[in-house]
């Protein structure tokens, strides 16, 4: 079977988390399983196109060719009309060229992918669209909104995760019948590779993800500050990078507590999995979650999670059996939920056991991968019926 997946959210592993490792793991798995795949990523810069060529993450792919298409979503980039008319011809040219029985969009195609569903029904593939949690961005602006309502038909399946992304397919259109769920996954074999590192901090708290608002890291740092009163040789590790470090590191500063916060930036994935297996717990504090590949990969790491209450997070973290819940627009809750996991380790341990049992046997991102791989030969079998 010939498999296009559009991953425009992010190429992984040079970003972290979240839709760009869904995207490269689904191609993964499904070309080890034999399927022609034809995976398509987006870069924002000349350095990131040549990694694609050189990252082992991508040599080693079988059945996997991978098309990099340059652009920056920057708004300067949008200020020039004819330079987005060329980029959205070149990606499409790209994409024209080839001949899919599925094409699976692993983000709302309203980007420089906005001509992809249109070619593709005129060659009558089959398409699929995941629900991410970019999909607040694309229905609530009213040029995204518009362009996916005329798309929308297109799409023979949407994949959601769980009860949560199921709501929001429906709010932004999708029919019940048109819906799948199928959850992310996480990647235990290279997680059970992983080795602790040698981090300072008695204890070490974790942060893993974008430093944007919706992420809501502050109020992360403004419990740690409280935290520190409890354990003053504590360290928060942030791991990731984004348009709010520069404020975030602001206020570590205004709180006093600058040479306790570690802004890692971003760092290469293996490498991440090396910060879950060393540290003490991991703070998930976002606003809004769909499906955190985070909070599995911490999961599948044994460590402890302590995440807001936002639905997504809800749906996989069950509060006193596999992690801790606490109302996300309160530190002082979040505070709270950390001392109780730092000072008592048969609840520290109970956590980490039970997540790990969790993650490790109905999160494989191989068997997720099988579902993707029924459901498209499934949607292939009506093409050839139509024939």
């Amino acid at each position: 079977m010939k498999i296009g997946i559009v991953a425009f959210s992010g190429i992984f592993p040079i970003h972290i988390g979240g839709p760009a490792s869904v995207g490269y793991f689904i191609a993964k798995w499904l070309g080890e399983f034999g399927n022609e795949i034809t995976l398509f990523v987006r870069v924002k810069t000349k350095r990131e196109l040549e990694f694609v060529g050189r990252l082992e993450e991508f040599t080693k792919l079988k059945n996997v060719k991978v098309i990099p298409i340059m652009i920056d979503y920057r708004c300067q980039t949008f200020l020039n009309p004819l330079n987005v008319i060329f980029q959205i011809y070149t990606a499409t040219k790209a994409f024209s060229s080839e001949k899919f029985d599925v094409v699976h969009y692993n983000s709302p195609p309203i980007d420089i992918a906005l001509l992809f569903p249109f070619f593709a029904k005129l060659k009558q593939t089959r398409q699929t669209l995941a629900i991410h949690t970019g999909i607040y961005t694309e229905i609530n602006n009213p040029v995204g909104r518009s362009i996916l309502n005329l798309e929308k038909d297109l799409f023979n399946q949407v994949i959601v995760f769980n009860e949560f992304s199921q709501k929001v397919a429906k709010t932004a259109g999708f029919s019940e019948d048109s819906i799948t769920t199928i959850p992310n996954g996480v990647d235990i074999a290279e997680i059970n590779k992983a080795q602790p590192l040698k981090l300072l901090g008695e204890p070490k708290v974790l942060y893993v993800g974008r430093l944007s608002k919706i992420k809501n890291v502050e109020v992360l740092i403004r419990a740690f500050a409280e935290i520190l009163k409890e354990f003053p040789k504590a360290i928060l590790y942030l791991v990731g990078d984004g348009s709010s470090r520069d404020s975030l590191e602001k206020i570590t500063n205004r709180l006093k507590i600058r040479n306790n916060v570690v802004f890692k930036g971003t760092i290469p994935n293996t490498t991440v999995f090396r910060y879950y297996k060393s540290v003490d717990v991991l703070v998930l504090p976002s606003f809004k979650e769909n499906f955190s590949i985070v909070l599995l990969e911490a999961m599948a790491s044994k460590v402890p999670i302590v995440a807001s209450d936002a639905e997504g997070n809800k749906h996989i973290i069950k509060d006193n059996s596999n992690g801790l819940i606490f109302c996300n627009n309160s530190w002082k809750d979040l505070s709270r939920q950390l001392i109780r996991v730092l000072s008592d380790r048969n609840l520290h341990k109970k956590l980490a056991n039970n997540s790990y049992h969790i993650a490790t046997t109905g999160y494989n991102w191989k068997q997720i991968a099988l579902q993707y791989q029924s459901l498209f030969h499934s949607l292939r079998k009506i093409t050839g019926s139509l024939a």
